[in-house]
């Protein structure tokens, strides 16, 4: 199940998280050097850096966390297969304007063990962001192939979270899509029901009316397209 043979190398989770208690506080955290960049709110993990791995941010329930250790483990296990349902998608279809960033489901060292169980944490690929005002310029103006590329998630995944933090643009002009953890493929059976929140996907965010209409317009040719209702065998 994990991914820690995996991980880039310079990231040595031992070296890391050294202390038990590490993940008892966020005063914990920041006590061993950590960056908190999403405080808990109730019910959603931590999200946190370090300056000795620029290049990523982690992921992890703390222990005063209200969900039993089953659901933590489900919700780490979504966003990293979320995260790989997204990418096999964009690479079979030869997507470059989406990019997703890689994420690794880890073993916390053993020290963590409680009640003969394995702590868990979730990796991050850190992405270079558009800030949020710069994010809704590029929705206003997102070129017909970026959306065309957009609304192929919008009918081949459900539960999709877009928003402009979810969502945001790159300065490379590319859209980084980070929240995965609720996506799932669609079946030839969910077209009975997508076809509406297909179009709500398409209104929800800022475009310009003649990209409403094209990205809904798009409907029929992709429901005639056999591989983005059954994707890669990677992604199922």
């Amino acid at each position: 199940m994990s991914n820690n043979d995996t991980l880039p190398r310079e990231i040595n989770l031992d070296s890391l998280f050294r202390k038990k208690s590490l993940f008892d506080s966020l005063k914990k955290l920041r006590e061993a050097g950590f960056q908190i960049v999403r405080p808990t709110e109730e019910g959603r993990v931590t999200v946190f850096g370090h300056a000795s791995v620029p290049g990523y941010l982690f992921k992890k329930f703390l222990r005063d966390s209200p969900h039993p250790y089953k659901k933590q483990l489900i919700s780490y296990e979504s966003r990293v297969g979320g995260a790989r349902a997204v990418k096999a998608h964009l690479d079979a279809l030869g997507i470059h304007s989406i990019t997703v960033p890689r994420k690794w489901l880890c073993t916390l060292p053993r020290r963590f063990r409680s009640g003969g169980k394995s702590e868990y944490i979730v990796v991050v690929e850190k992405c270079n962001l558009l800030e949020r005002n710069d994010t809704i310029e590029r929705y206003r103006t997102i070129s017909r192939d970026t959306l065309k590329d957009l609304c192929t998630i919008f009918f081949s995944f459900k539960s999709v979270d877009f928003s402009s933090k979810n969502m945001p643009f790159t300065p490379e002009g590319k859209i980084a899509y980070i929240d995965t953890g609720y996506v799932k493929r669609i079946t030839e059976e969910d077209l009975t029901f997508r076809r509406n929140n297909y179009k709500k996907y398409v209104d929800k965010w800022l475009l310009t009316e003649e990209s409403r209409r094209y990205g809904k317009a798009l409907w029929d040719e992709f429901v005639g397209r056999r591989e983005l209702l059954e994707g890669p065998p990677s992604a199922a």
